[in-house]
């Protein structure tokens, strides 16, 4: 089974006439081990906008922003601060010359 498959079955109920019945198959049988972790902001939804959630490409909000992205939201009393990263960081590990690629741990 393909992970996004079953990412999706496994939140999916069923309905008869608009009323519930109860989970399909992968969800009655698999449901009970999803871990909700509630203590994590991945995501602001602020009224009047915009939606941010990790891993978005921030380059829509100016040139300033070019190449960075969300790495996580930290609550704070006035209300997130919002870490980003340059989303071709981890490349900077790697230089590769043809067919070789060095990396910083073997020179």
């Amino acid at each position: 089974m393909h992970i996004e498959w079953f990412k999706e079955e496994v939140h999916r109920s069923i309905y008869v006439n608009d009323k519930y019945v109860g989970p399909c198959e992968v969800a009655g049988k698999y449901q009970k081990l999803i871990y909700s972790d509630k203590d994590t902001i991945n995501m602001v939804d602020p009224s009047g906008g915009p939606y941010m959630t990790s891993d978005m490409e921030l380059d829509w909000l100016g040139e300033e922003f070019n190449e960075l992205s969300i790495r996580k939201f930290e609550p704070t009393e006035e209300g997130y601060l919002i870490i980003t990263y340059n989303r071709y960081e981890h490349l900077a590990e790697y230089n590769q010359v043809g067919g070789i690629i060095n990396t910083k741990e073997n020179g």
